[in-house]
Formats: C-alpha cells, sequence, structure tokens
C-alpha cells in the first residue's frame, strides 16, 4: 500500500523559521555543490560541505547571517502570533 509523502502529511503544520545555517546552507547550495564536484551530491555531503564552510566563516560573515535569521524570526512571529514550537 503506497504510503503518504511526508510533505503532504503536515498540510496544517506551521514551519520553523530558519536559523543562521539553514539560511547559510540555503544561500550558498551552488558553492557547496561546485566544492564536492559531483553532480548530484548525497544531502550528507551537501550538509558536511555546509558544515565546513559555515565552521570557517568569519565572525563577520556568521553575524550577517544571525542577523537574517533574527529577522526571519521576527517575520514568522507577524505572520503567526502565539506559535510556540513544540517537539514531538
Amino acid at each position: 500500500m503506497p504510503r503518504a509523502s511526508h510533505s503532504a502529511l503536515k498540510t496544517d503544520k506551521i514551519p520553523r523559521p530558519r536559523n543562521a545555517f539553514l539560511i547559510f546552507r540555503k544561500v550558498n547550495i551552488e558553492l557547496i555543490r561546485s566544492n564536492i564536484g559531483k553532480s548530484h551530491p548525497v544531502q550528507m555531503e551537501i550538509s558536511r560541505e555546509a558544515g565546513r564552510l559555515w565552521n570557517g566563516a568569519s565572525p563577520a560573515v556568521r553575524g550577517e547571517y544571525k542577523r537574517l535569521a533574527e529577522i526571519e524570526k521576527q517575520e514568522h512571529a507577524l505572520k503567526y502570533p502565539g506559535y510556540v514550537y513544540r517537539p514531538r
């Protein structure tokens, strides 16, 4: 019997705001893929390379992504007032 897709199960779920690392990873995905050197790297390789770049980033670069994450968090609070993260 076919299973419902992962995204289909979360139709009413409010997404969490992205943190600084997730924004960094999204912005730099093409650089990350080119550093890996494969046309279709697996997510584990992408995450490993993203972590390596993040850990090597200067405090100024990391601070900029933290600032962007804070803005996204504030926008999220306006869009979803009363939202509280409740892990399972």
